[in-house]
């Protein structure tokens, strides 16, 4: 299970990447559209993302937004 396996995940949640703690708690809503990323990515934030702690979590949000 993604959620018990790593600390963060994130996901698509009503269009745009929301980061949930693993105990399923949203962490916190970001304003990146999931939309604007490639099509991949799109499909892995559906099922959810896997990320081990913040700088990983903040590097991917970096990496996608504008």
């Amino acid at each position: 299970d993604i959620i018990s396996d790593y600390n963060y995940v994130l996901k698509d949640k009503e269009g745009y990447i929301t980061v949930y703690k693993n105990t399923g708690q949203v962490y916190e809503y970001t304003s990146i559209l999931s939309s604007d990323l490639p099509m991949y990515i799109q499909e892995e934030l559906k099922e959810g993302i896997g990320v081990d702690n913040l700088g990983e979590v903040y590097g991917f949000l970096e990496n996608y937004s504008s």
